[in-house]
């Protein structure tokens, strides 16, 4: 208990330094428009901010960086189009964890086409509990390893809002260890343990008519994706995956309210790798549990969220609740004949950027195991 409080305690000082800093007249923010389409014209220039940047979360305790944002705008009949990002983040956590995470979101003239990529390169110690529903909390070894992974989209525009085409994902693991936590069992090592590479090709659809991605007060979100990966092309293990991510945001009952919802899950066929089985927890779906505190093939997940962004008595300030529910099991057969996984939790909103509608958020997601606390820029889903 009095480790939690100190966590908290911690927590809520960083978030205070977050919230003070905003305040400062020093303080400017990168001005590249709503990302809604616009009849004003187009706006070719580029924008570009670098800042440090904190995180909390159970995986990585504090976690330091510098975020360079680069943000702009394809141009569009009669405005311009959503916005581009390219976002790089160098970090280093009190965990003795470090890497390179880069995300970013590219669409071309006419929104005609949609270029989606996800990469990250990390040396990571972290906890690993097993696979199946039934790992012990209490069981967890120590697996440390240098992680490379690389997940990308090339989509085309075929109505509004609405774009197919191909994905890729590509995992590289290498240098894996495991030890045993003080006086605790060792696990053994999983499939895959020894590194691996898995190289995985396939096609995807999505559906997207959110506006500003960190925070949406309206619209819908739906994902569908296949992988195959095969020796053919490099995989060491040949299995496939159908995934799926849904989500959903209206006002509620006041502007300054939104409900969002989300429902996601993986199926998997074949021999797959530990690292590529579906992961429960983290900081956005089940947060409160360790980010694989349950891990299996099959996986099906969702939560709702009910947001006052901010309160009606405030400028800046706003809190969430949220509950979350999930399953995973091997075969499709079982996966909802045991009991859910359940999460739930309550968080704090500071309006960071008011220009662009950004908040950074304090979340505590509470689980039947314990208690995880998260720091982050935007909200979770």
């Amino acid at each position: 208990m009095s480790g939690m409080i100190r966590t908290l305690q911690w927590a809520g000082f960083l978030f205070s330094l977050v919230c003070y800093a905003s305040l400062l007249p020093a303080q400017s923010e990168v001005d590249a428009g709503s990302g809604h389409l616009q009849a004003d014209g187009y706006t070719p220039d580029r924008k570009f901010a670098a800042y440090p940047s904190v995180i909390y979360t159970p995986e990585t305790s504090f976690d330091l960086g510098i975020t360079m944002v680069l943000l702009w705008h394809a141009r569009y009949q009669g405005g311009q189009s959503r916005l581009n990002e390219v976002i790089v983040f160098p970090f280093y956590t009190l965990k003795k964890q470090y890497g390179l995470s880069t995300r970013h979101i590219l669409v071309t003239r006419e929104e005609q086409w949609f270029f989606y990529g996800r990469n990250r390169f990390q040396h990571f110690p972290l906890l690993y509990y097993g696979s199946g529903r039934q790992s012990d909390p209490a069981g967890a070894s120590v697996l440390t390893a240098d992680y490379l992974i690389s997940q990308n989209r090339y989509l085309k525009r075929v109505a509004a809002n609405t774009f197919v085409g191909l994905q890729s994902n590509v995992q590289w693991l290498a240098n894996v260890s495991m030890e045993a936590q003080a006086g605790g069992p060792l696990m053994p090592m999983p499939d895959g343990g020894e590194g691996n590479l898995t190289v995985g090709l396939g096609a995807a659809a999505v559906y997207d008519s959110r506006q500003n991605l960190l925070n949406v007060r309206e619209g819908l979100l739906v994902e569908l994706g296949y992988l195959a990966f095969q020796p053919a092309w490099g995989s060491d293990f040949d299995f496939s995956t159908w995934n799926w991510d849904i989500r959903g945001y209206q006002k509620a009952w006041r502007d300054n309210q939104v409900l969002a919802w989300q429902l996601a899950g993986q199926l998997t066929s074949g021999d797959a790798p530990f690292n590529q089985l579906a992961a429960v927890g983290g900081e956005s779906l089940l947060r409160g549990y360790y980010f694989g505190r349950f891990r299996d093939r099959q996986y099906v997940a969702g939560q709702v969220e009910m947001r006052w962004l901010p309160f009606s008595f405030s400028k800046r300030i706003g809190a969430t609740a949220f509950l979350a529910t999930g399953w995973v099991s091997d075969p499709v057969k079982e996966l909802f004949s045991g009991p859910p996984i359940a999460a739930g939790g309550i968080g704090l909103r500071y309006l960071l950027f008011p220009k662009k509608d950004i908040f950074a958020r304090l979340d505590m997601g509470i689980t039947p195991e314990g208690t995880g606390f998260y720091i982050y820029l935007g909200e979770a889903f």
